[in-house]
């Protein structure tokens, strides 16, 4: 029995241009067949006929689709390339279904029940129900049909899209072992590219983890150094710091920068100068500023003749009166 085949049918078929609902091929014969009272088997494959073909027309809908989005010309008898999709989605669906009712005929073989699932997980995986897809596979594999060998590149490319990248490896190098066929075969092929992609999918992760936990080691490497010097200092952050933390992006201490502090200071030995978040309140004018920055042995006063002089016009916008100058500044 053929797997769901996806070769390109001429443009002039009937076929591509019918709807889902008109009859296809294998109907008149599935009724004809159903009439006769047949095996449990060939009524499956008749209803598998049925999905394949349905599948089929789907396929070709969706690459007429992809030709006329590249080629940006309209297609009068196709319609719009979001309506391709939709009617190909549709006979995806149909095809599901009819795969579901050969699979609820009772007596079927367990090789007619191993393509059934086989060809129903490609249908999922094609339809983005990579879940459903996999469980199908894994299913044909398991109970059904062990030597599917599609039935292993559909479990392997399903699990890959869900990022569950050791069991698409797992599947992958499974079915590679149970291949007979020449290794220019298309399965051994298909195989060998979908395991290439599951590698450096894997690699690509293995780099991003690293990178992350580099990071993180380097932040937390940091904050324990500036634990430390705290203690050093006998410096304790309470509550009042602690409550503005979501006023200021960097609410905690920083080291000065390097450049700026006494010669010797390094990024991995930074000197012993802090920079704190100073925050300025307005009381009477229900007001503040932030200073994100101020190191630790800056003189507030010389700070605050420089932001709010004694003499000249109010520095401050809403201070008309004049009452926010630097030798009315209490500092806690």
């Amino acid at each position: 029995m053929d797997e769901p085949e996806r070769e390109s049918e001429p443009a002039s078929s009937p076929a591509l241009f019918a709807t889902p609902s008109e009859a296809l091929a294998a109907d008149s014969a599935l009724r004809h067949l159903l009439l006769d009272s047949e095996s449990a088997d060939e009524q499956a494959e008749l209803w598998r006929q049925r999905g394949n073909e349905r599948f089929r027309l789907g396929c070709q809908l969706l690459q007429r689709k992809e030709k006329i989005r590249k080629q940006s010309v309209p297609d009068d008898k196709l319609k719009s390339p979001a309506d391709l999709e939709q009617r190909a989605h549709k006979l995806f669906h149909d095809a599901l279904s009819e795969y579901s009712r050969a699979l609820a005929l009772p007596d079927c073989s367990a090789t007619v029940r191993g393509v059934l699932r086989a060809n129903r997980a490609e249908v999922h995986r094609r339809l983005g129900n990579y879940a459903r897809g996999l469980e199908d596979a894994r299913l044909c594999i398991q109970y059904d049909d062990p030597g599917n060998i599609k039935a292993y590149y559909r479990a392997s490319a399903c699990a890959l899209a869900l990022g569950r990248f050791e069991e698409a490896l797992q599947y992958c190098r499974q079915g590679l072992d149970l291949i007979s066929l020449p290794k220019e075969s298309a399965e051994h092929t298909g195989l060998e590219r979908l395991q290439a992609r599951i590698m450096a999918e894997i690699s690509r992760q293995q780099r991003q983890q690293v990178e992350r936990e580099a990071v993180t080691q380097a932040r937390l490497n940091e904050t324990q150094r500036l634990i430390e010097m705290l203690g050093r200092k006998r410096i304790r952050l309470g509550l009042p710091l602690f409550a503005q933390q979501k006023k200021v992006q960097n609410w905690q201490p920083q080291w000065v920068d390097p450049s700026d502090a006494q010669a010797g200071a390094t990024v991995d030995r930074p000197c012993l100068e802090l920079a704190w978040p100073l925050m300025v309140v307005y009381p009477l004018a229900h007001q503040s500023d932030l200073i994100e920055r101020v190191a630790e042995d800056t003189d507030l006063g010389t700070l605050f003749e420089d932001l709010l002089p004694k003499d000249g016009p109010p520095a401050l916008s809403f201070d008309t009166e004049g009452m926010y100058r630097a030798d009315c500044i209490g500092v806690w």
